[in-house]
């Protein structure tokens, strides 16, 4: 090869490698920027998506937490109708904004649609008066048994009584015992005290004077929404006043076990004629000083 074929080798070379130089380091660089910031977006994409995603389980947290307190409590139909249908309408328009997320076939996401579903079925059973119910609830109607005590002159121990009256090895879920309050009054208030203590939830009310001097509390109105709105399965009643008549015979026809437990010669003919009676005459034979409660305004009832 002569001198001038290998000088136009060379040079040839030298601008290959020039070339090639330019290539790598010059728009190798502009791909691997162009490239990064391709990346870049997509993650802006994907936090933005997973952001919501944290956003809906927070959501869903609080309203599974919602459902479970309108389960447990009880509440009446039409205040849980008023009470799931906003809630079901924030689950549907959660539905849509996850249908519009660009990255809906991910885990997360598919997985965030199907608690979405669970719990809008949930909410629309419990709109609809599904409620789920168990155990035994106990209500006691304190001047009702105390009066009737009284007029027999014999005690009532509270925690034998509870074992006369509930099913054979079944434990009360709850007992609530309803009382007129006087504060003046020293017996009541260790009354309620050693009751509380026995794991009772007392609701107490504050007793009204009249002129005569006497001293009444009503708690009919309280005992009647309670029983309307519990979530039991079978449901104890501790009083023959007939005034719960009516909400005793809606539990029954919601399916409710429903159970009277009074004095016999006290309780209204159709509460023991219209339930399962327990005559507390039977349970309560011991003599002895029984604490008087507040009477309520309330009627008398022929014995039969």
């Amino acid at each position: 090869m002569n001198v001038t074929a290998k000088v136009g080798w060379y040079g040839g070379a030298l601008l290959l490698t020039l070339w090639t130089r330019q290539v790598v380091f010059g728009v190798l660089p502009a791909a691997v920027f162009w490239q990064r910031r391709q990346w870049q977006q997509i993650n802006r994409i994907i936090d933005q998506k997973f952001g919501q995603t944290l956003d809906f389980t927070h959501q869903i947290h609080l309203f599974q937490t919602q459902l479970d307190r309108l389960s447990a409590n009880g509440h009446a139909s039409v205040s849980i109708r008023q009470q799931t249908t906003p809630i079901i309408q924030q689950i549907g328009l959660m539905q849509q904004r996850l249908r519009q997320i660009e990255l809906g076939t991910t885990p997360q996401v598919a997985q965030l649609t199907d608690q979405l579903i669970q719990l809008q079925t949930q909410m629309d059973s419990l709109a609809q008066g599904v409620i789920p119910r168990q155990g035994v609830g106990v209500f006691i109607d304190g001047a009702n048994l105390h009066a009737s005590a009284r007029q027999r002159g014999v005690q009532l121990d509270y925690a034998r009584l509870l074992t006369q009256v509930l099913p054979k090895d079944t434990p009360a879920t709850a007992v609530h015992f309803y009382s007129g309050h006087d504060p003046d009054n020293l017996p009541q208030r260790r009354l309620h005290r050693d009751l509380a203590q026995m794991g009772m939830k007392m609701h107490l009310k504050s007793v009204t004077q009249f002129a005569d001097g006497a001293k009444k509390a009503n708690l009919d109105g309280e005992m009647i929404v309670d029983l309307m709105i519990n979530t039991f399965a079978h449901v104890i009643l501790l009083s023959g006043d007939g005034d719960f008549l009516p909400a005793l015979q809606q539990l029954d026809q919601q399916g409710v076990q429903v159970t009277v437990a009074a004095f016999g010669r006290d309780t209204h003919q159709p509460l023991k004629q219209n339930f399962p009676f327990r005559d507390l005459a039977k349970c309560c034979t011991s003599t002895g000083q029984v604490i008087a409660l507040p009477a309520k305004q309330t009627r008398k009832y022929a014995h039969g």
